[in-house]
């Protein structure tokens, strides 16, 4: 049976991902000119990334596999991070937004899928359990992480920086 921990680490990143923009949207409001109206249109971008996410990730799991599959997924979410750190326009948050949904929906199906494969069938309801925690875990600390980065730079870089390169690290061990 392989470890769990990398994991576990994806489903923290899908927590943060699909919690970011809401504790985001104050300065992303600043950081665009949108009006909060406007800015909504992110979360239904990500919901219908998320979907075909979903979708494609079933085909893809086939061909690439399930841990390069999330592995691609992570770096989507990694790149879709760094890149909303210096959008300055609502279509390419929104696009972003979609972006992100995409690799959330194939990470959420494809760590789904493979973490049954890891671990012994009595321990297989604690696993899962213990996963989604951590995805939990992920949609808790993202406001913390996003004020805390507001509040000493003014800003989301910091957040960008430190979920951006969490990410990088968790697909690398993929």
């Amino acid at each position: 049976m392989r470890p769990m921990g990398p994991y576990f680490a994806a489903f923290l990143a899908l927590g943060v991902a699909l919690s970011f923009f809401g504790p985001a949207l104050p300065t992303l409001r600043d950081q665009t000119g949108a009006t909060l109206g406007q800015l909504g249109l992110v979360f239904a971008a990500q919901s219908v990334g998320g979907l075909i996410g979903s979708i494609v990730a079933g085909r893809l799991f086939r061909r690439l596999g399930g841990p390069h599959l999330i592995a691609v997924a992570v770096f989507v979410l990694a790149a879709s991070i760094a890149l909303l750190a210096t959008a300055g326009e609502l279509a390419l948050v929104i696009a972003l937004g979609a972006v992100m949904g995409l690799g959330a929906g194939t990470m959420d199906v494809s760590a789904n899928t493979v973490a049954p494969t890891l671990v012994e069938p009595d321990d297989l309801v604690g696993s899962m359990n213990a996963l989604h925690m951590c995805f939990a875990i992920g949609a808790l600390c993202t406001p913390l992480v996003v004020g805390l980065s507001v509040a000493l730079t003014d800003g989301l870089g910091l957040a960008f920086g430190v979920f951006g390169l969490a990410l990088v690290a968790l697909g690398i061990t993929l």
